[in-house]
């Protein structure tokens, strides 16, 4: 179980970059569709913590943000090979080619609110009994972290240092809003399933 609680730490983590190319909407809220994969990274990395420890789950973590270099330095490599006469590759470059500020802002947040989950995971652990309190408070609020820095990062920090399309701050904070509030809403959905698979019964 805790190696596939690794892979799936791992893999939702890197999937999450590609299903953020679809944005859905949610009433007034439009959201990236990766937040999916974030939510089920946040979930396996609670299990971890839950179930194996704080080492387990920052052994998996730190695996996921390698895999996010790696996977991104595939496809660019891939990018840069010539195509086939009869293969268009315009499809293929935009829904696979996030840009740079876009991967080095993943990185940066998916190391950050996860060792920020991890952290406050075991801390509200060792204070307060009750297995819900410690999933729903160390996601909800290492998912405000996360989703904060990303936006502010890839949207705005990163674009007016280097140069790129910078995005209004009023644009900015509303992303921001509308996306903590549909995941805020995926934590506390969750919590069953946090129970379901964790092993300890306090």
């Amino acid at each position: 179980m805790k190696h596939i609680l690794t892979g799936v730490v791992v893999s939702s983590i890197v999937l999450a970059n590609v299903l953020a190319t679809k944005i859905a909407q949610f009433g007034d809220f439009v959201v990236p569709a990766g937040f999916l994969g974030l939510a089920v990274a946040f979930l396996a990395t609670d299990l971890l913590s839950e179930n194996y420890g704080k080492e387990a789950a920052r052994n998996a973590v730190v695996a996921a943000a390698f895999s996010i270099v790696i996977g991104y330095g595939l496809i660019y490599t891939a990018m840069l090979m010539p195509s086939a006469p009869f293969y268009d590759p315009t499809a293929y470059n935009q829904v696979l080619g996030a840009s740079t500020y876009i991967v080095v802002a993943s990185f940066i947040t998916i190391i950050a609110s996860q060792y920020i989950d991890i952290t406050l995971f075991h801390l509200i652990k060792e204070r307060v009994e009750y297995k819900w309190a410690r999933n729903i408070g160390s996601t909800a609020t290492s998912q405000l972290v996360d989703t904060t820095l990303f936006i502010g990062l890839a949207f705005f920090l990163l674009p007016s240092l280097f140069g790129g399309n910078v995005t209004p701050l009023g644009v900015v904070a509303g992303l921001i809003v509308g996306q903590y509030l549909v995941k805020l809403v995926v934590a506390l959905l969750d919590t069953p399933l946090f129970y379901l698979l964790s092993r300890t019964q306090a």
